[in-house]
């Protein structure tokens, strides 16, 4: 396992860990002196590590880590981005919240839960959003239970599971019994990494990930440039993952190895998926930094949303396809904040979250 969480996009051995991504674009290598978006308010130091939309993107549930308060310490809230407001959702005594997705009606939030200060989850609890108030639903047990997910219709949860085999796994819980199916199993599992995976049906999903031990799919992240390349895939449940579009891969892999399909998400009904890429007319700024933007796929055809040429990171589709969270930092100053891109008008919206956390009174000394 990975030393620290945050240490790069892909960590050498787990899963994706979001903010040291922030560093590892601004530095071009996975050990840097600045590992996330961040702030500093007094003597603490705010770093985003996800964002993630409500079903109908009215709020932003957001993950950060607060490095005053411990190198791990993590934590959550949630914005209403229209209007501004901002609600901490307090962890439970000695534990720590992470990763969230939200329940297809908007009024659960799926968050993985461990101890405080750790560097994985390895409990699933729920947070009720109108009052913030957090259930377990699983025991705590050795190895992880990360990237917490809903599946439509039926109230099971998808995670990701790290522990046996040293592989990633993804099993299906019926949390009204404790059942669990294991969806992807350590033949077809990926030893590096796995991100959290989005449903485009309601037993097909598509996600990105390195290190796949299937022989085939080994090979042909091989011949796109290497082993541990980000590459995204699409999974029938009782099948094998399939590789989500090898042309796309393959073009992209002769410039970049960060894959196609960066932070890879989808509509409810998998019609709209979104993604990251690099501009294709300034790929980079004048001083070489990465510049890119979003990008919609729609009934095969890809097409390009925003002509922002600046750096972003994190971006996930709301379940109705209206908008995209993101982070971005269009000064280049290592301050990404969070951006609202609406897929009907193509307006973006900054919504100056990091200013809105110096001032709030929930997120002073926590």
């Amino acid at each position: 396992m990975t030393t620290n969480r945050r240490e790069a996009e892909f960590g050498p051995t787990r899963r994706c860990v979001l903010a040291a991504g922030v560093a590892a674009m601004f530095s071009s290598s996975i050990q840097s002196e600045a590992k996330g978006a961040s702030t500093t308010r007094g003597q603490s130091m705010i770093e985003f590590a996800d964002f993630v939309p409500s079903p109908d993107g009215r709020i932003i549930a957001f993950e950060y880590i607060d490095k005053s308060l411990g190198r791990n310490h993590l934590g959550l809230g949630l914005l209403e981005w229209r209007t501004g407001k901002i609600t901490r959702v307090p962890n439970p005594q000695g534990m720590q919240l992470s990763e969230p997705s939200f329940s297809y009606d908007g009024r659960r939030l799926l968050v993985g839960m461990g101890k405080e200060g750790s560097l994985f989850p390895n409990q699933i609890a729920v947070v009720d959003v109108m009052t913030t108030a957090v259930t377990a639903i699983t025991p705590a047990e050795t190895g992880t239970k990360g990237f917490p997910i809903f599946q439509p219709e039926t109230g099971k949860i998808l995670f990701v599971r790290y522990q046996d085999y040293l592989v990633h796994l993804l099993i299906l819980l019926d949390p009204t019994n404790g059942t669990e199916e294991t969806i992807l199993d350590r033949y077809s599992g990926f030893v590096t990494e796995l991100r959290r995976p989005s449903f485009v049906d309601r037993e097909e999903i598509v996600f990105q990930a390195r290190g796949p031990v299937d022989p085939e799919l080994g090979r042909s992240a091989i011949s796109f440039g290497h082993i541990a390349a980000g590459i995204s895939y699409r999974l029938q449940f009782g099948q094998r993952p399939q590789i989500l579009s090898p042309e796309h891969e393959a073009h992209v892999f002769q410039r970049s190895d960060q894959g196609a399909f960066s932070f890879l998400s989808a509509s409810r009904d998998g019609e709209v998926m979104v993604f990251l890429a690099r501009s294709p007319d300034k790929p980079t700024d004048e001083s070489g930094k990465i510049n890119q933007e979003i990008f919609k796929m729609e009934g095969g055809q890809i097409s390009q949303m925003t002509n922002l040429h600046r750096f972003m990171w994190y971006a996930k589709l709301s379940y109705d396809g209206s908008i995209v969270a993101f982070g971005s930092d269009p000064r280049r100053v290592r301050e990404v904040d969070l951006s609202i891109f609406d897929m009907k008008t193509r307006q973006v919206t900054e919504t100056g979250l990091l200013a809105n956390i110096r001032t709030s009174p929930d997120f002073k000394l926590i």
